[in-house]
């Protein structure tokens, strides 16, 4: 009879095919480094942009409002528990770049849609935090060989994940999950909060004619973003072999709720644990951008706004596990 801790699988965050650390900078050191450099880069990138007089007609600026210590702590800590939760959660650049259309587009979707932002403006925000969040991890870590198919043919379902129609289908079946949860929200309340909770928007006509096809354009970006950050990694994970029985006159309770709770396989623990990153991130990171940093955004408004947003990460981590490789 095999031994308990044998009969009992690993428990994890993370299930990926794990990128190869490139930095010869001591480990200990490269978290704190990925820190720095990301906080720097996103100080100095908009500081960049307005000594060169780039945003000079600036829509957005007016709408921000002057943070106090305590709003700066909080967003300062925040962006920390996001980059930790990265760094040691073994993503690589390619999860960053997604990870952030997915987290950032809910705030800057409000800012174009609803107030009326120039799109221009939207982009250049966007591609600060793309390049404040992916380059220091580009810097010090390799990309996964999930995000390297073509010169890692030998792993697992490379074939099917690299397949051009599945590159195709995948990023539509999850745009379409997060067209169909903002079109079910506008029915149900978000027309409503958006005039109540949000007293700056400018118009909500665009919510109103509006059809899930009708989003799917806008939606397209986060279905692409969902496909790299959660159906890729998964599915080139080699799957595992059947687990042994638990024999439930010798484990003990911790070792009985493991083995029922997070009995998975490893891809469908990757498929969870990303999935669960890409909820909390986004709502957290809605819920700042929105509350804490925008003028006159009721709470309860932003957390309504950012549950929408949560629940397309949750629904859509759910649809590209069933469709992934077994």
């Amino acid at each position: 009879m095999p031994s308990r801790t044998k009969a009992l699988p690993k428990v994890g965050i993370s299930h990926d095919v794990a990128p190869v650390r490139i930095s010869k900078i001591p480990s200990q050191l490269q978290f704190p480094l990925v820190v720095l450099l990301s906080l720097a880069l996103s100080t100095a990138l908009p500081e960049l942009a307005r000594s060169v007089n780039l945003d000079s007609n600036s829509q957005l600026r007016p709408l921000l409002k002057n943070v106090d210590n305590v709003e700066t702590g909080a967003l300062l800590a925040w962006r920390i528990f996001v980059l930790g939760v990265e760094w040691f959660g073994n993503y690589d650049s390619m999860d960053i770049l997604a990870l952030t259309v997915l987290s950032r587009g809910p705030p800057l979707y409000l800012l174009s849609t609803f107030y009326q932002i120039h799109a221009t403006e939207i982009l250049t925000s966007l591609a600060f935090d793309l390049l404040a969040n992916s380059l220091p991890f580009a810097l010090l870590r390799q990309l996964s060989p999930a995000h390297e198919l073509q010169a890692s043919p030998e792993l697992p379902n490379g074939d099917i994940v690299s397949d051009y129609y599945i590159q195709g289908i995948t990023p539509i079946l999850g745009a379409s999950v997060y067209s169909v949860t903002l079109y079910s929200s506008f029915l149900a309340f978000l027309r409503t909060s958006l005039v109540t909770h949000f007293p700056n928007v400018v118009s909500i006509a665009s919510a109103y004619p509006v059809t899930p096809m009708q989003l799917l354009p806008t939606t397209l970006p986060f279905g692409v973003a969902a496909k790299i950050f959660i159906f890729t990694p998964a599915s080139v994970i080699a799957p595992t072999i059947p687990r042994a029985t638990l024999d439930p006159a010798k484990a003990t309770l911790s070792e009985t709720f493991w083995y029922n709770a997070w009995g998975f396989s490893a891809r469908t623990k990757a498929v969870i644990a990303r999935t669960f990153t890409l909820m909390v991130v986004t709502g957290g990171n809605t819920f700042l951008e929105t509350f804490v940093r925008m003028e006159g955004v009721e709470a309860v408004g932003a957390a309504g706004y950012s549950a929408v947003w949560v629940a397309a990460a949750g629904l859509t981590g759910v649809m590209l596990g069933l469709v992934s490789p077994s």
